[in-house]
């Protein structure tokens, strides 16, 4: 219930702009959330709002190291615009994440597990639900570059086969198309 009022808040609060003055805009980078490194496809909606969907199909060793997995998602985040258009500007922002995580223990002929024979693997390969929140800056290199950097809570890391809650940073790049 808090992550639905944190997301309507964001709808709620974003500052309204002039539709004359801006065109919507495709980006294409890459997030890193935590330790998954990604594919992202940005749409902005307004100067102060957009979506973004993740897609991380890489293998990512879990936090405690007996499994992998990876990660498929949506974005949305609100900034607070930058009044002129400089050629480094800087635009703190909001977002919220929900996605899925596919889990995938490790083989029982994992070198990890065969060094402690007090771990065995019970858990099987399985998909979760997760989601975060949090806040960073964007960096605007010229109109088209953008750099971003947060800090996130949420439930996204595997911890046991199971989501676990914890604080991660996130990094992105993106080139936007005119």
């Amino acid at each position: 219930m808090k992550q639905l009022l944190v997301v309507f808040g964001m709808f709620c609060f974003c500052p309204a702009t002039d539709a004359q003055d801006f065109k919507k805009k495709w980006g294409f980078g890459i997030q890193l959330t935590d330790r998954t490194l990604g594919f992202s496809f940005r749409y902005t909606l307004s100067p102060a709002s957009a979506v973004q969907a993740v897609a991380a199909p890489f293998k990512t060793t879990s936090s405690d190291h007996l499994g992998t997995f990876r990660y498929y998602g949506l974005r949305y985040t609100c900034k607070i615009p930058a009044d002129v258009d400089y050629a480094l500007r800087i635009e703190p922002y909001i977002m919220a994440s929900a996605g899925w995580l596919n889990y995938e223990p490790a083989k029982p002929d994992n070198s990890l597990l065969r060094m402690s024979s007090s771990i065995t693997t019970t858990t099987s390969a399985k998909t979760l639900p997760v989601f975060c929140t949090g806040a960073g800056l964007e960096w605007w290199m010229g109109k088209l570059v953008s750099l971003s950097a947060e800090l996130d809570y949420g439930r996204l890391r595997v911890n046991g086969g199971e989501a676990d809650y914890a604080f991660m940073g996130a990094a992105g790049l993106h080139v936007f198309l005119k």
